[in-house]
């Protein structure tokens, strides 16, 4: 009897849903194409399949809420832009679709390790209470509500999203279908060889076209290659290794570059470690360290090529950092400034003990306080001069206890799944680089969803 109603209750949530999608599916073809019917019937149909497919795989609607800045500025979404906020969109479709399938028990509801939620308050509160006296009202109440919501998002979803492994690739898979688009708006546009630029994909910035490009290859290389059941599978995924690369280079974007360096190097360190113990103390060498080191080994000489035969195109990131090793870098002595300025407000008295105030950094340093304010560009002196040494105390723990983590499963888990965490691994270092460099908190949420992932998998 009970099973029989809930089975009815399910129906009526799912029917919801469908009334649900519908309506924004037509309101939203309304508005675009006025009262051309039968384009209007084709749009109602494909919007309403598309958002119940949304709903159905969130993690799928998740990918496409942490990336939606960078896409949503191009010109071809504008009106779409204009009618509803496609970050706010997909992150209300992620949570939908995480609560109903919680509620049919395709997933199930879990609560978050400690280790994620004790930082986590702690930053919550000082933000909180720091919004009484910080100098910047505007910027500090922009990034108090996006990181309550946005970041909050980001950290928290996979915890209830990655309870499969199919779901994991799904996920992975959206970052190189998106990493695949951007390569091709580049392309189709048009390259110049020898000409000092930034190239940029949909509209965003250098930066986001390099850290999308970067994360891409990471995942294809670390999880897709190295999981391949067969010999079309990984050819495949190897072949999009040179053209992600190809435009991480020309891009322009340093940090994305030596994000990606540090994060293979680590894992290259690793392996050669693990492969000369095994070989000095137990005699032996596994066939797993020297395949990765083979394929790391690989991506190197791929790399080398692609400078030497197509070194014209990748003009910008020569010259940026030549001025960079010439001290002559614009952006880096600014760089360096804003973090000589926290340091200086995070070492001063009472602002160790209080901070500037959530977003007072940009009053502090800059003078000024609008909705996108100044930072640090640098995660940890950012939350340590706003929030104090309580503040910078939790965001260290919170990152160094998710470094730990995945050291540890990396060492206890079954060679199968080394593969996922080594794959965790090099993005949380990609992200961390990425996140200490360029950015304020919010604008890394990514390295926030990693952490995530990081705990989500142990726990699930």
């Amino acid at each position: 009897m009970f099973e029989k109603t809930k089975n009815i209750q399910n129906k009526y949530i799912f029917i919801a849903i469908i009334i649900v999608a519908l309506i924004f599916s037509s309101i939203l073809s309304l508005i675009m194409y006025k009262f051309q019917q039968p384009l209007l019937i084709f749009l109602i149909i494909i919007g309403t399949t598309f958002t119940l497919l949304l709903i159905k795989y969130p993690e799928i609607t998740f990918a496409l809420f942490l990336t939606a800045g960078v896409y949503k500025a191009d010109l071809r979404l504008e009106l779409i832009q204009q009618i509803i906020d496609l970050t706010i969109f997909f992150g209300f479709l992620s949570i939908l679709g995480s609560i109903f399938n919680i509620y049919i028990r395709r997933i199930k509801f879990v609560i978050p390790t400690k280790q994620v939620l004790f930082p986590y308050f702690m930053i919550i509160i000082l933000g909180f209470i720091s919004l009484l006296y910080t100098p910047a009202p505007l910027y500090g109440t922009d990034k108090f509500l996006r990181f309550l919501t946005i970041t909050s998002t980001a950290l928290f979803l996979p915890f209830f999203l990655f309870q499969s492994e199919k779901a994991i690739r799904r996920f992975f898979i959206m970052f190189i279908i998106l990493a695949i688009s951007m390569v091709i708006d580049i392309f189709s546009k048009g390259l110049k060889p020898n000409e000092i630029s930034f190239v940029t994909a949909f509209g965003s910035n250098y930066l986001a076209l390099g850290r999308i490009l970067g994360i891409a290859i990471i995942i294809v290389f670390f999880y897709f290659v190295f999981s391949a059941r067969n010999f079309f599978s990984k050819l495949t995924f190897l072949l999009l290794i040179p053209i992600f690369l190809f435009g991480v280079f020309i891009s322009g974007g340093r940090g994305p570059i030596v994000a990606l360096t540090i994060s293979i190097f680590t894992i290259f360190l690793y392996e050669s470690f693990n492969l000369l113990k095994n070989a000095l103390v137990l005699m032996k060498i596994k066939k797993d360290n020297l395949k990765s080191l083979i394929f790391i080994w690989a991506i190197i000489i791929i790399a080398v090529f692609l400078i030497i035969y197509f070194h014209d195109f990748f003009t910008t990131i020569f010259y940026r950092f030549k001025i960079l090793t010439e001290g002559d870098c614009k952006s880096a002595t600014e760089r360096l400034m804003r973090f000589e300025k926290a340091i200086e407000s995070l070492l001063s008295f009472p602002q160790i003990i209080t901070g500037l105030g959530i977003g007072g950094f940009s009053v502090y340093f800059a003078g000024f306080d609008d909705i996108r304010g100044d930072y640090p560009h640098n995660i940890f002196l950012e939350v340590g001069s706003e929030l104090g040494i309580f503040g910078l105390i939790a965001i260290i723990y919170l990152i160094f206890s998710s470094f730990l983590k995945i050291i540890y499963q990396i060492k206890n888990e079954q060679v199968n799944n080394k593969i996922f965490y080594y794959t965790l691994l090099a993005l949380f270092i990609f992200m961390l680089i990425n996140s200490s460099i360029s950015g304020d908190i919010n604008d890394n949420r990514l390295l926030f969803t990693i952490i995530g992932l990081i705990y989500a998998t142990k726990e699930n």
